[in-house]
């Protein structure tokens, strides 16, 4: 890299002073105000821990992607879970072509979550099931094709869903606890929520003063809404509502710029939290353009099966049984949690039904701050078992180890699937 250190040394000379603001944001009004909530929403926790009272499993998966002489990929996935007296392993391939990243991924987590439901029976009731990632992200994944993706994309998704949508029911039904640990985030959820509190109180105040006209009012109620479904139009709502009104239109400015930058709450717990804590769990649903993209799909299958998921419309009565299946899971509830002061926080989300509650997915449609839940046996529990930064879960941890794919056992895979194929002729960039 040293042939650009002169002129990158350079570039930060001239530009350190920006650079340095916007790793900090100091001064920033808005967002003080947003980590103020955050702050409210931040719980200490002394160094207390303590044992999960039933059973505990995890699982976990590894994939690679070889890319063929013929412009196609050779993907090999595989799953592993284990409990105290029980293991499960799953492995798959696939030749895809194009090559796609979203395939591999999506392959992937179907395994995982198949090899968590195999998990569910074993650990039984009060049993904690352990899940690398976001659960709220799996749930968030969009019914559609990617431009370029293979060709039966469409069919693995529904595959994908299928298996989600059993593993909540199914957990739920066994009284076995469900919760996924992200170690790395780009989540919003608490921003948005600080962010949902402030434009009530903010409307409520342009409410008051009687300064707004009624159509104008309208567009202040409903912009939040506008500005998470379609964040430029919106802006230039507010930049008209701003050359009318001037200066009492700051606020709602400020908070469409917000939503503009998207901070994410790791830069919030950074910079307003400290020390060993967690965060109040927030309620979690669907974003407004996945609401709009199974609102379609179910009110037209046939029509959305062809030309979203680019399947044939045979498959028209698949895609709405699934669909509908989907929008009947179960909300997530979701925090963070900093279990060593010198550590970043983990994400956790987790099914309400852990929490004896009873709210769909669909049914959520902003954050919601769940008063009087008590999450702290979890919370101790995963205390006890973390061990270091890289260490941040002992059984995730042993998971991953044992799930992933390392290069060295490549020889040995193009081996096994050579016995049965033939020779795998791979491109001159394999990897």
């Amino acid at each position: 890299m040293s042939y650009i250190a002169d002129v990158l040394e350079d570039y930060i000379g001239e530009h350190a002073d920006y650079l340095i603001k916007e790793l900090s944001r100091e001064n920033d009004e808005l967002l003080n105000e947003i980590g103020g909530i955050a702050r409210k929403l931040w719980v200490p926790l002394n160094s207390m821990e303590s044992a999960w009272p039933g059973k505990i499993g995890a699982v976990d998966g590894g994939s690679m992607s070889l890319r063929l002489d013929n412009g196609g990929a050779l993907i090999i996935t595989s799953a592993y879970g284990f409990c105290e007296d029980f293991e499960e392993r799953l492995a798959e391939c696939a030749i895809v072509y194009p090559p796609s990243t979203y395939y591999v991924s999506i392959l992937r987590q179907k395994l995982e979550l198949r090899v968590a439901r195999k998990l569910i029976t074993k650990l039984g009731q009060r049993g904690l099931l352990l899940l690398d990632g976001s659960l709220y992200g799996l749930l968030s994944k969009p019914p559609i094709t990617p431009i370029h993706a293979p060709s039966n994309y469409g069919s693995l998704l529904l595959d994908f869903y299928s298996e989600i949508t059993n593993l909540l029911k199914e957990a739920s039904d066994n009284r076995v606890w469900l919760a996924s640990i992200s170690k790395v985030s780009s989540s919003r959820f608490m921003r948005d929520y600080a962010i949902y509190l402030i434009h009530q109180k903010e409307t409520e105040r342009l409410k008051n003063s009687y300064n707004l006209e009624p159509k104008d009012l309208q567009s202040v109620e409903t912009l939040l809404y506008e500005l998470f479904r379609s964040p430029m139009k919106a802006f230039v709502t507010v930049k008209r509502l701003k050359a009318k009104y001037g200066i009492i239109m700051k606020k709602i400015e400020l908070i469409a710029r917000e939503v503009l930058i998207k901070t994410p709450d790791l830069f919030l717990l950074k910079h307003y939290t400290e020390g060993v804590g967690y965060t109040k769990p927030l309620l979690l649903g669907p974003s407004s353009r996945l609401r709009d993209s199974y609102n379609n799909a179910i009110s037209d299958p046939q029509g959305y099966t062809v030309r979203r998921l680019l399947l044939a419309e045979e498959y028209s009565n698949k895609v709405r049984e699934i669909l509908q299946g989907m929008m009947t899971a179960d909300a997530i509830a979701s925090f963070y949690v900093r279990l060593n002061h010198l550590d970043h926080p983990l994400k956790v989300d987790m099914p309400v039904s852990n929490l004896g509650l009873h709210r769909n997915f669909f049914d959520v449609s902003m954050p919601e701050f769940l008063e009087n839940i008590d999450i702290d046996e979890l919370i101790l529990s995963l205390k006890a078992m973390y061990g270091n930064k890289e260490v941040y879960n002992v059984w995730l941890y042993e998971a991953d180890r044992r799930a992933r794919l390392q290069k060295e056992d490549l020889k040995t895979l193009i081996e096994i699937l050579e016995r049965k194929l033939g020779p795998v002729e791979l491109a001159r960039r394999a990897l």
